[in-house]
């Protein structure tokens, strides 16, 4: 568990900086975006196309770093999905949507909020395959405290999902890539799976928090 990398900066520079073909998994969790305010105003649908250079960018920076047959997954939410889907599918040619049902979600009164997509991608053919469903049941902060860990971040996903997407994706000893690490839950995940992390945030404080919890995790782990 020596390799741990935590880097505090823009996922667009950091990842020039990784070798092509180093990475065996990326899980990651960019913000949805919708629901930002632009001159006082409520967001639309079509701002979000301002930010389609960024999103093309960085899945071509994904598909060079991955392994070949390395799996790719990409967190968003039924209001991005439409415009994050087609342009990763254009790069990264998506396999499946999966579905992350939060069990009990947050109250609405047009239908309850309780899950979340996750677009799934392999670096060309894969020789892993997984037969699970395409329906991963966990149960989200929103549903009351979570056992894992404290929530730092306010879009924060459970350790036990990233350790679902780590088992399935990787194999012990494999390198793990999170681009938006946010809370490090993530990083969490791979050090109790040991896996290598490499995890980039551009926000300070998320940053902080993060390598706090991970090196928490890492404290724990035996001295041999």
């Amino acid at each position: 568990m020596k390799n741990i990398k935590l880097i505090h900066g823009d996922c667009l520079d950091l990842l020039k900086k990784i070798p092509d073909g180093s990475v065996d998994c990326v899980i990651t969790d960019p913000p949805y975006y919708v629901g930002m305010t632009h001159n006082a105003q409520k967001a639309v649908f079509s701002d979000l196309m301002m930010l389609k250079p960024f999103f093309t960018q960085l899945f071509n920076e994904l598909k060079r770093v991955v392994k070949k047959g390395g799996f790719i997954y990409v967190f968003t939410d039924w209001r991005t999905l439409p415009f994050l889907q087609p342009i990763f599918d254009e790069i990264l040619g998506a396999k499946n949507l999966l579905v992350w049902d939060k069990i009990v979600g947050r109250v609405s009164p047009y239908y309850r909020y309780q899950h979340e997509f996750i677009l799934f991608a392999t670096n060309g053919t894969s020789e892993r395959k997984i037969y699970a469903s395409s329906i991963i049941k966990e149960k989200s902060f929103s549903s009351g405290a979570h056992s894992t860990n404290k929530k730092i971040h306010p879009t924060q996903k459970p350790v036990e999902l990233f350790q679902r997407l780590i088992t399935d994706g990787t194999d012990c000893g494999d390198v793990v890539l999170d681009c938006f690490m946010g809370s490090g839950a993530c990083g969490v995940a791979c050090v109790r799976l040991e896996r290598e992390f490499i995890g980039f945030e551009i926000n300070e404080e998320y940053f902080n928090g993060a390598k706090k919890a991970i090196n928490s995790e890492l404290n724990q782990l035996p001295l041999n």
